[in-house]
């Protein structure tokens, strides 16, 4: 399944836009008249990776792909999970592949 997200711009008097690539993202951003959005998750197999990975508009090009690639209910996507587990917090609060966090 791919996976689609939604840029929403900071600004709410802008409409965004849906995107399934990141060729896509940068097409569609480029069009608008704002620079900044929130990234958030629409449609995919692996919404657990994409809370986990906490992805927004300054590194959505870095895990695009993976989202792609690995389902929530796959091995590399554990291990991708508990590596972040394991990174210390700066906002004191533990990632987690869960929906639940």
């Amino acid at each position: 399944m791919t996976t689609t997200l939604y840029a929403n711009p900071y600004d709410t008097s802008y409409t965004g836009f849906y995107f399934g690539s990141i060729e896509e993202f940068n097409e569609q951003l480029s069009q608008t008249s704002y620079e900044e959005v929130e990234i958030d998750y629409i449609d995919g197999d692996n919404p657990g990776l994409f809370q986990a990975t906490k992805i927004h508009h300054g590194n959505v090009d870095l895990w695009f792909d993976e989202l792609d690639q690995y389902p929530d209910d796959s091995h590399e996507t554990s291990a991708i999970c508990y590596l972040l587990d394991m990174k210390p917090s700066t906002e004191g609060m533990k990632l987690s592949c869960t929906e639940e966090a």
